[in-house]
Order: C-alpha cells, then sequence, then structure tokens
C-alpha cells in the first residue's frame, strides 16, 4: 500500500463551493466543470414530458402492432400460397402481396390510399338475414268465447317481435225492448279512446309455458298512459288513427272532434277495423326472439260498459238513452307475426353460443296497480312496490264508477279532486324534493304540468304530446315521476338497480267525494328477460378441435422448403423474409396450441356449472308480472 499525505490546509475548495440559493432567490450557481450550474431546474423535466408522451402513444401503438402483425400473417400465407401453388417468382408475389397488406391496413386505420374514394363510399350490406315473411295467425278458439288464445308454435325462424300487429273489427249494436240486437240509427254512441288497444283488459304471455307478462288487468290503462303521453301531436293525428285514436281537443272526453269521429266510424251499426301493435314489454324492445320457442298469448276483452261512451241527444231523451242496452261486439280479430331467416352460418354461431350462454333481453318492465282512495278521506298514504324501486312512476286519479265502467262516462278521465300535493317517497327520499302547493280551482299547478313534460322528454322540445295545460287541470292530470340517479330519463342506458320500498304519499284540500276515487299507478323498472330453453338442461361440451389448424400446418412445408432453396441460391434478402415467416408461424402454432389447451380445460372444468346457473335456475319472483325478469 502507498501512503499519500494529505494536507487540507493546502487544498482550496473555491472552485467546487456553490454560489446563491438555486431557485428559492434565483441566482445563478455554479461549480467547476462538469458540475451542474445555472438557476436550478424548473418543473419535472423532460424526462416527464417523454413519459408522458409515452403513456399516450403506448395504446396506439399495442393497436397498430395488433393490426400490423395480423396482416402481416396473412400477407405471408398469400405470398406463399402464390409461390407454392402459383408458381410467382418470390419477389414478384411479395411486391404485390405486400402492397395489398399496406393498403388494407390504412384503410383499417382510417387513412385509405386515396383520400377521394370515401365520397364514392358503398354503404354496408346487410347479407345476415336471408328473407323474411308476414304470417298471417288466427285465435284457436271461436270469438264467443273468451280469452282469446293465440299459439305461436316453434319453429326455425326467428321473430321479429317489433312488427308483431293485432288487427280487428268491431261492431256496435243494441237490444230491442225484445231483447234483439239490432243495428244503431241516431244514437249517441262512441267507443273509448284508441279501441284498438284499449279493448283488451288483460294480456298474458308465455314462452315454453313459463309466464313472462300479465297486465293485471289492467291493460287499457298501461296503454293510454303510453301513448297519451310518449306518442307526439303529429303521431296522433295520423298513423295512431289506424289503431282508433281522435285527439280530444275539449274539455271533456264525453263530446268534441274527437268523440264524433269515432262515433262516426261506427254510424248503423257497421264494422269498423283497427290495427295495433302490441304493447307487452317484450315486444317494446327490438332483438328478435329466438328460434324454437312457443309462443302463447291470452287476450281478455273489457266489458260493454268499460268501453263504450253514451251521451243523449236531445231528440232520444235522457231516459230513453239510460234504458238502451249496447253490446260491442268483436267481429274479427287476426295477429300478424314477421318470422326471419337468418343465414346458416350466423344461424349455426348464434346456436353455439346458446349451449354456453342464454339469450338474454333487456326489456322496461312495467307493473300496473290500482289502489282505491275511500270518501271522506284528506290523506292517503301507501306502499306500491315492496322490491325494485322504478326508474319512472306514472299515475293518475279517476273516479271509481268510471274505473268500474260507466256507460256515460269515459274511464280514462283522470281528474284533479282538489290535490294539494302528491309525492313518491323512495327508501326515505321524497320525489319531488320540494312538495307541491297546488290549487286547481284557481289554476295553480304548473309544477306537476312541467314535471310530465319533462319526465316524458317533451320539456324544451319542438315536439309536443298534445296536452295543455287547461287539459292538465281537468282530463288528464297525470303524474310523473323520474326516480333515476342522474334525473334524466335515458332510455338506451340501464340505471343503477335501486331495491326498496316505493310509496305514495296524497294530500286533498277538500275531502274524497262520495262513491271514492280510484288510484291507478305504472311503474316501469330495468330489467333482463332470460326465455325457457327448449334444449336439454346439461347441453354436450362443445367437440374438441384439432390443436393445429390445417391451413397453418399446411403451409408449414412448402415454408421451410423455400428457406432451403434460399441458402442453395445465397440470396440474402430471401432467406430473412423466410426465416422470418418461419418464426412468426411457429410462434402462431405455440399459440394456438396453448389457446386450445387453456379453453379445453376451462370448458370441462365451468361448462356445466356455468349451463346450470344461467338457465336452469329457477325464478324467484313469483310476483303478478313473470319471475322470469332478472335483476
Amino acid at each position: 500500500m502507498v501512503h499519500i499525505v494529505f494536507d487540507p490546509s493546502f487544498i482550496g475548495y473555491d472552485e467546487y463551493m456553490q454560489y446563491g440559493n438555486g431557485m428559492e432567490s434565483e441566482d445563478y450557481f455554479q461549480g467547476s466543470s462538469p458540475f451542474q450550474r445555472g438557476y436550478g431546474q424548473r418543473g419535472a423535466g423532460v424526462g416527464d414530458v417523454f413519459r408522458g408522451l409515452w403513456r399516450f402513444f403506448l395504446p396506439i401503438l399495442r393497436r397498430v402492432g395488433t393490426t400490423v402483425g395480423s396482416e402481416a400473417l396473412s400477407t405471408g400465407q398469400r405470398v406463399l400460397e402464390r409461390v407454392g401453388n402459383e408458381g410467382v417468382p418470390f419477389k414478384e408475389a411479395f411486391v404485390s402481396e405486400g402492397k395489398r397488406g399496406i393498403d388494407t391496413v390504412l384503410e383499417k386505420g382510417g387513412l385509405p390510399k386515396q383520400f377521394g374514394s370515401d365520397f364514392f363510399r358503398i354503404p354496408p350490406t346487410n347479407v345476415s338475414v336471408s328473407s323474411s315473411k308476414v304470417f298471417e295467425l288466427l285465435p284457436s278458439n271461436p270469438l264467443t268465447d273468451t280469452p282469446y288464445h293465440f299459439k305461436l308454435h316453434s319453429s326455425q325462424n326467428f321473430i321479429d317481435l317489433s312488427k308483431c300487429y293485432l288487427q280487428s273489427e268491431f261492431r256496435i249494436r243494441k237490444e230491442n225492448d225484445h231483447g234483439q240486437l239490432v243495428n244503431l240509427r241516431a244514437d249517441e254512441v262512441a267507443p273509448i279512446q284508441m279501441i284498438g288497444q284499449t279493448f283488451i283488459r288483460n294480456i298474458k304471455m308465455s314462452i315454453n309455458g313459463r309466464e313472462i307478462f300479465n297486465s293485471n288487468s289492467l291493460m287499457a290503462y298501461k296503454t293510454y298512459f303510453s301513448h297519451e303521453l310518449s306518442y307526439s301531436n303529429t303521431a296522433k293525428d295520423s298513423h295512431l288513427n289506424a289503431a282508433g285514436y281522435y285527439r280530444d281537443t275539449g274539455g271533456t272526453l264525453e263530446t268534441g272532434d274527437g268523440y264524433n269521429a269515432r262515433r262516426n266510424l261506427f254510424a248503423g251499426s257497421r264494422t269498423a277495423q283497427f290495427i295495433a301493435k302490441i304493447d307487452a314489454d317484450l315486444f317494446n324492445q327490438p332483438l328478435y326472439l329466438i328460434n324454437f320457442c312457443e309462443l302463447d298469448i291470452e287476450i281478455l276483452p273489457n266489458d260493454n260498459d268499460f268501453v263504450l261512451i253514451t251521451t243523449p241527444n236531445v231528440a232520444q231523451g235522457a231516459a230513453a238513452a239510460a234504458a238502451a242496452r249496447y253490446r260491442f261486439e268483436v267481429v274479427s280479430l287476426k295477429m300478424f307475426v314477421k318470422k326471419v331467416s337468418l343465414m346458416d352460418g350466423l344461424a349455426l354461431d348464434i346456436a353455439r353460443k346458446l349451449e354456453v350462454k342464454p339469450a338474454r333481453y333487456a326489456v322496461r318492465k312495467t307493473l300496473m296497480k290500482s289502489m282505491f282512495i275511500s270518501h271522506g278521506r284528506f290523506e292517503f298514504t301507501a306502499n306500491l312496490f315492496m322490491d325494485q324501486i322504478p326508474r319512472r312512476i306514472t299515475m293518475g286519479l279517476v273516479a271509481n264508477s268510471d274505473y268500474i265502467g260507466a256507460v256515460s262516462r269515459s274511464p280514462f278521465n283522470f281528474q284533479p279532486f282538489n290535490v294539494r300535493d302528491i309525492s313518491i317517497i323512495a327508501n326515505g327520499r321524497s320525489f319531488p324534493q320540494a312538495p307541491y302547493d297546488l290549487d286547481y280551482p284557481n289554476l295553480k299547478y304548473v309544477r306537476p304540468f312541467n314535471d310530465m313534460n319533462e319526465a316524458v322528454g317533451f320539456a324544451n322540445s319542438l315536439e309536443s304530446n298534445g296536452i295543455n295545460y287547461e287539459q292538465f287541470g281537468r282530463t288528464h292530470c297525470i303524474y310523473v315521476f323520474n326516480l333515476t340517479s342522474s334525473g334524466d330519463d335515458q332510455a338506451a342506458l340501464f340505471d343503477l338497480i335501486k331495491n326498496g320500498t316505493t310509496a305514495v304519499s296524497i294530500k286533498f284540500n277538500q275531502a274524497v267525494p262520495a262513491g271514492g276515487i280510484m288510484l291507478v299507478v305504472m311503474g316501469e323498472c330495468d330489467s333482463l328477460l332470460i326465455p325457457a330453453s327448449t334444449t336439454a338442461t346439461h347441453p354436450p361440451l362443445p367437440k374438441q378441435e384439432k390443436l393445429i389448424d390445417e391451413q397453418v400446418s399446411s403451409i408449414l412445408p412448402p415454408l421451410i422448403q423455400l428457406c432451403k432453396d434460399s441458402s442453395k441460391e445465397n440470396n440474402f434478402f430471401q432467406q430473412i423474409i423466410c426465416w422470418a415467416l418461419l418464426a412468426l408461424y411457429l410462434m402462431l402454432i405455440v399459440s394456438l396450441v396453448l389457446h386450445q389447451l387453456c379453453s379445453v380445460f376451462w370448458l370441462k372444468r365451468n361448462g356445466q356449472h356455468t349451463n346450470h346457473q344461467n338457465i336452469e335456475r329457477k325464478p324467484t319472483d313469483l310476483s303478478n308480472i313473470s319471475g322470469m325478469f332478472r335483476q
């Protein structure tokens, strides 16, 4: 070891001392080269900038790498096929197929080779549907016997439920003094609003023997709420006439232009035809019903006193009109069902997926309920729903005599009944947050009128459902409450499912009149419908495929031979391309083998358990709707 004498008194450190305080005093500091000098670093530095750029470009590079890699494999396969099968020189095949691959990558990335070609782009062609037909379905029992049954047997065709219509033909006659049915003359009798759908009292639907819909004998009110609030004036005055809808513009439902138009349809006891879409939950979604499903529909009509409105004229007299008994007759009833045949490849692919996972339909489930409010009461509080909180609640008050069916009144005469405040309580939260302070005799009910238009989507828009302020305070007093988390009814999105108790609270300025009133409520919930499967309980596992695809294995021999030939010819460029393609295909083979082994192992372990969990689970909700709606 060599001893070095070190005397600190003879060593100077002035060149290595910092002058200033860096960033705090903004003074310049320096040291002997190559030490740091300057005013100090500001910000995170250049490294942070590059890290941000790397985080931004990394997902883009991954997507580009996936697209380029898959297209490179396809291009290499095409090159080998042309060289091995057609005898094309390797360089020529590589150049032509390489250009084709580059164009494909640019098109997938949104950068076509010729930017002006987008101006003449042809829209996509629908190749999924091979054919579609509309079939006429008759009831399986005579029209003199109720309820009416329609049975749609299982077949290999899919059913477009949104294009299923019910065509009806009605006639109104009356009984004479001898009890015989005779034709009308100058009688002031007309059907209720939208008779093509509101003549139905109840609809029951089942798929493969399992009930999926039941309207609780309130189908007429469900249809009235849905169409009166949600359809615009343009729709009501045009194609809804085919369903018997003629808008009431006056202050009463028993007279006016709408009443006269419906009365003229049946003048002289002539028959009138109507056609309307079936307003059931499953029929209000766009997806096809899967094939090999047996659909049963049961329709129960309303009574004569419910569907008819009679207004005595001067010549007839009130006593004669009250003594007359009118009969509403169903002359014809048909159902038109649209069936769709899919392409064989798509149908087989759907059938294969159904073996592992059942079909799921996102529907807006409707819950109908009616409650009686006895006379003399000033307050009313009751629980509406005890399980799932609806996303929207629509309700109205109607006289008990009109609800039961009075031939001189409309059952859709929703009156205010001097309500002072009405609210919905869901899990302790009140809707609306600020209580109403209503005074209908003095025309102070602007908040519920605005909330109704806001909840159905007509507020601040150019469309309207035709219910004006005066009608809302007389005959169209319908309250709508939006209970979603966002406060907006976004039909294309599911809302978070919330369980709890939903109650209603009503306060009146005056006592409930004699005879009592009925509260009609419609709740709407987001649900999943899983039809009962017609396949076996435990379908067999998919047939195990070969670990290596035949197309991949057939490419390897010519590729290896081509690499050997290039080695003999001492073509360095061709050797690099060949061995690179060979390495890519070997990696592809290894990934395919691992993927097949993992999929087979997963199916054997979880296949039957998954099928049992998704298809064979029994419904836990045995309510009047179905029990098939899954939360």
